[in-house]
């Protein structure tokens, strides 16, 4: 097969196991070795692996999608105490696994996810669930540390022959190879037993490297490695000791000189690569449709849905514009395939409500859907705020976010017990996420590896750049270069904290471990572990090992998420219902207009309140004094420091007082931009407004407005240029003169990227104007209740 090779046995630092191996350096030196494939086998769980496939596929390669296992040892082998003989910390062996097949990927995941106990922080698999999963998959008999050469060591060779035998009974006829490891990592005797075993058995015989690190010079890394705190002890001690170097990435040359006398078996890793044919390494799959009744679509149970929530919406009657508007944004959900998203979504807020948990007014852009409003998912009327559907989902963009929905932040895991058990605890999972070591955790690592002086060590940490990456330190060119002048300072007068930095810099970017996110669920169509693989984390919560971005492809997500504000919103409303008031907040929603409840705020009476607790919040309030709910959206948006810094809220209070005249970029332009900008005093504060100005220009439709306009806030110049070419023959098509383009797009460049979603900030302020009608209506209820809850909120931490 010529003098190529692949290694089959390779960890990465991503499963944060006891490897320091960089996905990217991995691939990028089995590229320059020119082998045509390279495989991932991670001790126990498969989290590198979208990392992994990516890298391997940037740099063409063949990505082998493995595992290694830690194989319960069959008690009918173990010696007469119970325990194998020379083990020390536990009844385990490794096992090396790779997916033939799709079939083979399945059950890759149903392995690293279905460990039948756990040995400390080590998922132990136990032989049933081996043999459970075994189809698709081709298997090693492992390195040093399996079973089959730990009997070898002990001189126990029948041992070591009838587990090979058992395990190929499991894999099936020609999936199982005997691995024969480093010759460093073998004595004599138990590499001739190997060879035995292979003859025996007719098995087949296969090289590996268990490769832990890319180049033999970072061995040593290792050592600090193995100390770190969180890292998984995988080997039996003086297994792996610090400083083999013999466990790199070796060139083919080097892994054929090795095995000279065996050169079937670094053939076989050929063969292996040849055999392993995945359709995707990472298949995406269908999400799970929602539950729909007997005789329903999920369209059909959506439509009636919306428009039953249209007619409670509307009880004098459901205006055409609502009805149109909700027919346009059903025509574009079901083409852009969320229809199960949001029935998924309305049942479960359905459910909150039934359940008396205060429910958000509406997250990000979901506010700009009637149909979320006919659902009840959001409660602010899109066409009385002048919301658009496109911000939310359009088709000219594959993005959607999704449909978050903020809870009373108290009862948020009762809204989350119930979409586990309304889908069945096998099909939900939170995401995970990848924590890694940053800068400042990497230096206080260093100096504890090192065992630095505790005064050198207290130096250190003071001088640890807040964001600047250890690799910039000494870039001029980075922007935020100055913030590692004090460890630049300090590297100059102490020799020692180069040490510390050389190290530290080796440590960054490493994985810590894997974290959830608390407040997002994926849903799956069928059991979780098949579709991605799954852990649980200390507390027991069932994560998935890939991260959301790669787990969503193929599961539905749920975005539910406490509010501190409906917390005490809840409990005011809790107190209210004791002794006999019940206050409905989805009418205080449909008419903001109460007298009271602004006459509160403008006499910066707004302790307690959320958004308007800050110091000078009331000052500001007094400044623009407002009397409808429009000022509050415009208050929640300007009393953003990037506004305040700016003196737009000054602006707009002046300009609402008319203490300063509203101009506009043009005369040209003075009829048309009043009825978009007549809400903000002439001000564009909206991405909303953004889009209708761009369409009143140049009549653009919604879709294509919200492209542009995200160009302009992103200031793309190199696509700009081309789009206010079309964007000037527009306006000249509608009668407009050349310098009205010109001063349009100039004024919409300038200011497009300091506009915010007014989808997103009319929920905060409606959540705001909740809190001070209460205030306003039922005081003492009130400020007994923003006692409670912060009471309860630090009792919790």
């Amino acid at each position: 097969m010529g003098e190529s090779f692949v290694h089959l046995h390779v960890h990465t630092e991503i499963a944060a196991g006891d490897a320091n191996a960089r996905v990217r350096h991995l691939c990028r030196s089995a590229q320059l070795y020119d082998m045509p494939a390279l495989a991932i086998t991670d001790h126990g769980r498969l989290h590198g692996v979208p990392d992994f496939v990516a890298g391997a596929q940037k740099f063409g390669l063949k990505p082998i999608i493995g595992l290694e296992p830690y194989l319960a040892m069959d008690p009918q082998r173990l010696g007469r105490d119970g325990r194998h003989p020379g083990r020390e910390e536990g009844r385990f062996g490794h096992l090396t696994l790779w997916a033939g097949d799709d079939t083979g990927l399945r059950n890759l995941h149903r392995l690293a996810s279905r460990p039948h106990r756990t040995d400390g922080n080590l998922p132990i698999t136990g032989w049933d669930v081996l043999a459970d999963c075994a189809a698709g998959l081709i298997g090693s008999t492992g390195c040093a540390d399996g079973e089959v050469h730990t009997h070898l060591r002990q001189g126990r060779y029948d041992a070591a022959r009838d587990t090979a035998a058992t395990l190929r009974d499991i894999l099936g006829p020609g999936n199982l190879y005997v691995e024969i490891v480093h010759p460093q990592l073998l004595s004599a005797e138990v590499r001739d037993g190997l060879v035995r075993i292979s003859r025996d058995l007719d098995l087949p015989l296969v090289a590996t490297n268990d490769v832990h690190h890319v180049r033999t010079t970072d061995a040593a890394d290792n050592d600090a490695l193995l100390r770190m705190p969180g890292r998984a002890r995988s080997h039996a001690p003086g297994q792996l000791s610090p400083g083999e170097s013999h466990r790199a990435l070796l060139s083919p040359a080097r892994m054929r000189a090795l095995f000279a006398e065996l050169p079937q078996a670094c053939d076989a890793t050929l063969e292996i690569a040849e055999r392993c044919t995945l359709t995707d390494p990472l298949p995406a799959v269908l999400p799970p449709p929602a539950p729909v009744p007997v005789g329903y679509t999920e369209h059909g149970r959506l439509a009636r849905l919306v428009e039953q929530g249209l007619t409670g919406r509307y009880p004098r009657g459901v205006p055409p514009r609502a009805r149109e508007r909700a027919a346009a944004e059903l025509r574009v959900i079901e083409q852009m395939g969320h229809t199960s998203h949001f029935l998924l979504v309305a049942d479960q807020v359905a459910t909150a409500r039934d359940l008396g948990i205060v429910v958000g007014p509406g997250r990000g852009s979901n506010a700009s859907s009637i149909c979320c409003y006919a659902l009840g998912i959001t409660d602010l009327d899109p066409l009385e705020h002048g919301l658009i559907f496109e911000r939310l989902l359009n088709t000219g963009t594959e993005r959607f976010v999704g449909l978050a929905v903020d809870y009373d932040a108290d009862r948020v895991e009762e809204v989350i017990d119930h979409v586990v058990a309304r889908h069945g605890p096998d099909r939900v999972a939170r995401p995970s996420r990848r924590a890694v070591y940053h800068a400042g955790a990497a230096l206080r690592e260093a100096c504890r590896l090192i065992d630095c002086p505790d005064d050198l060590a207290r130096r250190v940490r003071a001088a640890i750049p807040f964001r600047l990456p250890l690799t910039d330190l000494h870039n001029a060119a980075h922007h935020l270069y100055d913030e590692g002048e004090g460890l630049r300072r300090l590297l100059g007068l102490d020799d020692r904290v180069a040490d510390i930095l050389q190290l530290a810099g080796r440590l960054e970017g490493l994985t810590r471990g894997y974290v959830a996110n608390d407040w997002v669920l994926l849903l799956s169509d069928g059991p979780m572990d098949e579709t991605v693989p799954v852990f649980r984390d200390e507390r027991g919560r069932v994560l998935t090992q890939y991260t959301a971005e790669v787990a969503e492809r193929s599961c539905r997500r749920l975005e539910i998420l406490p509010h501190r504000a409906l917390a005490t919103i809840g409990e005011v409303l809790h107190r209210l219902s004791e002794i006999g008031i019940r206050v409905r907040l989805d009418e205080l929603s449909r008419a903001p207009t109460d007298r009271a409840t602004y006459r509160l705020l403008n006499r910066g009476n707004t302790s307690g309140l959320y958004q308007f607790e800050q110091s000078y919040d009331a000052e500001l309030l007094r400044e623009i004094v407002p009397d409808g709910f429009g000022d509050l959206v415009a208050f929640v948006t300007l009393r953003r420091q990037s506004m305040l810094s700016r003196g737009a809220l000054g602006a707009y209070a002046r300009r609402k007082h008319g203490l300063e005249p509203i101009e506009y970029p043009h005369p040209e332009l003075a009829e048309l931009l009043p009825p978009i900008l007549g809400e903000t005093h002439g001000m564009l504060l909206y991405q909303e407004q953004v889009m209708r100005v761009i369409h009143a220009l140049t009549g653009y439709d919604l879709v294509e407005t919200d492209r542009l306009w995200r160009l302009l806030g992103a200031r793309r110049f190199s696509k700009l240029d081309e789009e206010y070419m079309r964007f000037q023959a527009s306006m000249i098509v509608r009668a407009h003169s050349l310098d009205a383009a010109e001063a349009a797009w100039e004024w919409l460049l300038a200011t497009t990227q300091h506009t915010v979603t007014k989808a997103h900030m009319a929920p905060y302020a409606m959540i705001s104007y909740w809190m001070a009608w209460l205030k306003a209506h039922y005081p003492s209820e009130f400020t007994v209740a923003v006692a409670t809850t912060a009471r309860r909120e630090a009792a919790t931490g």
